[in-house]
C-alpha cells in the first residue's frame, strides 16, 4: 500500500512541477509519461518510479536572402542574448543557417558578424523547434 502512496505522491509533484515549473521552458501535465522531456529510472506499471528532466536541445533553422533573392552564402551569424554571444555559425552557400544548442525559452538576437555589412534581427523562442525562418536584407546602395 505504501508503495501506491508513494507513487502518487510522485506522479502528483512531477505533474505540478511541470504544470508550475520555471517560465523559461514549456511544459505539460502529461510529457512525463512521452519520455520527450522527462525521463523515469524505474517503473511500477507503466509509471516512473523516479522522475527528471531531460535537457532537450533547441533547434534554429532557416535562410537568409538579399533583395528577396539573393541568398547570403558564407557569412558568420552570432546568436546573442543580452548582448552576449551564445553560439556561433556560418551561413551554406545558399544562406541556409543552423543554430542547435540547450536554449532557454526568451528574445535572442541573430546578427551578421562582418565589417561589410550591419544586421541584426530579434527573435523570440518559445519552442523547441523554430524552423523554415526566412530572414530578408535590403541591402543599401553606396552613392
Amino acid at each position: 500500500m505504501r508503495i501506491y502512496l508513494l507513487i502518487f505522491v510522485l506522479i502528483t509533484l512531477s505533474t505540478i512541477s511541470c504544470a508550475v515549473g520555471p517560465d523559461t521552458e514549456k511544459k505539460s501535465k502529461l510529457n512525463y509519461l512521452s519520455g520527450e522531456h522527462y525521463e523515469g529510472q524505474g517503473r511500477v506499471g507503466p509509471f516512473p518510479v523516479y522522475v527528471e528532466r531531460k535537457k532537450v536541445r533547441t533547434l534554429l533553422e532557416g535562410y537568409i536572402t538579399v533583395n528577396e533573392y539573393t541568398p547570403l552564402g558564407h557569412t558568420k551569424l552570432l546568436l546573442q542574448k543580452d548582448n552576449k554571444t551564445i553560439l556561433e555559425t556560418r551561413t551554406t552557400q545558399k544562406g541556409l543557417f543552423k543554430f542547435h544548442d540547450y536554449l532557454e525559452n526568451g528574445k535572442y538576437i541573430i546578427k551578421i558578424n562582418s565589417e561589410l555589412l550591419e544586421w541584426q534581427e530579434e527573435i523570440k523562442v518559445d519552442s523547441y523547434e523554430l524552423k523554415d525562418l526566412h530572414f530578408n536584407i535590403e541591402r543599401l546602395t553606396q552613392e
